[in-house]
């Protein structure tokens, strides 16, 4: 029997274009269940096998890879009193808001899946 093999760059990209494409604003990988989606519909588990330390170790790795600092934090004079957001941008396709948590087994990923504005984007003012 093959060793498992973590999840890889591509699967992970294709777990966020699945809920991009049925409404899921969060992804939730965890040890020992599989990847899981909350959003339009309620949650429900992906199409996937049971996922070890391993499997989110890779996805941990795949968007810390991915992570930008803006300018104004990478360039401020201040470095101790502020915290960082993990925020990873898929061009043209999503924002992706990553927090970390210890779990039995290794790490619990959630990713709060942020769409982009339709283009163009027209703001209506309501006027009373």
């Amino acid at each position: 029997m093959e060793p498992l093999e973590p999840i890889d760059d591509a699967t992970l990209l294709r777990m966020v274009r699945y809920a991009l494409a049925t409404g899921g604003d969060r992804l939730c990988f965890r040890p020992g269940r599989r990847p899981a989606q909350e959003g339009l519909g309620g949650g429900r588990e992906l199409r996937h096998r049971q996922l070890t330390g391993c499997d989110t170790s890779a996805v941990a790795d795949s968007l810390l890879r991915r992570v930008r600092v803006s300018e104004r934090l990478r360039s401020s004079g201040v470095d101790a009193a502020c915290s960082l957001p993990l925020l990873v941008e898929l061009p043209g396709e999503a924002l992706l808001e990553a927090r970390f948590a210890p779990a039995p087994g290794g790490l619990e990923i959630t990713l709060d899946v942020i769409r982009p504005l339709p283009d163009p984007f027209v703001l209506e003012a309501a006027e009373g």
